[in-house]
């Protein structure tokens, strides 16, 4: 199997057990598996195995996170679940709720939500994906940059396990390779327009 799996397609959506979270999907036994990938259903597995890194990483810290807010509890793994203990007992309640309040405070809805405020930001954001659209079009050196960019970027560019180049790569002008870096480039950007217009 070549290092960076071509022809499969990693998948997390709906999948909530061990078993099946991550599954690598062949291309050949699953007509839907190359569409998942295209749709952002699945992924590539070099993305998928990121994901997976990022996702360990997160969950540890987490975890750790969880263990420093609640030392004082017996940790859940070394012994059984308690049965709900109910609320703790208040010791001064006056003390306590300027000190409550204070802690909930950037995590409730503000006392007015700025429409405008959100308008212009996403407006903004219209306005710059729209900008690199009309860039990429009528400007050559923006758009030779951009695609040199993303050329070098792809998962294509490394070399197998036997030191080889990928297949596309021996092409003679490199149509299938290029075509794919001219998808990177526009598709996402086109739905990104699309998204904020």
């Amino acid at each position: 199997m070549p290092g960076f799996l071509n022809g499969y397609t990693m998948l997390f959506v709906d999948r909530t057990v061990p078993e099946t979270y991550g599954e690598l999907v062949s291309w050949d036994d699953d007509d839907a598996a190359f569409e998942n990938m295209t749709k952002g259903v699945g992924m590539h597995p070099g993305h998928g195995l990121q994901v997976l890194e990022i996702q360990q990483r997160i969950w540890a810290f987490l975890v750790k996170c969880c263990r420093i807010l609640l030392q004082d509890v017996i940790s859940t793994v070394e012994s059984e679940v308690l049965p709900n203990p109910g609320p703790p007992a208040i010791q001064d309640e006056n003390a306590m709720l300027l000190e409550i309040v204070s802690l909930e405070a950037p995590y409730r809805l503000p006392a007015h939500l700025e429409f405008d405020r959100l308008k212009a930001m996403a407006s903004a954001e219209r306005n710059l994906r729209e900008d690199h659209l009309w860039s990429m079009r009528e400007d050559p050196g923006y758009f030779g940059e951009t695609m040199q960019e993303l050329s070098e970027h792809r998962q294509e560019m490394l070399l197998d396990t036997r030191g080889k180049p990928h297949p596309t790569l021996k092409e003679a002008g490199r149509p299938l390779f290029w075509n794919r870096v001219l998808g990177t480039a526009f598709v996402p950007a086109y739905f990104g327009s699309a998204i904020f217009d």
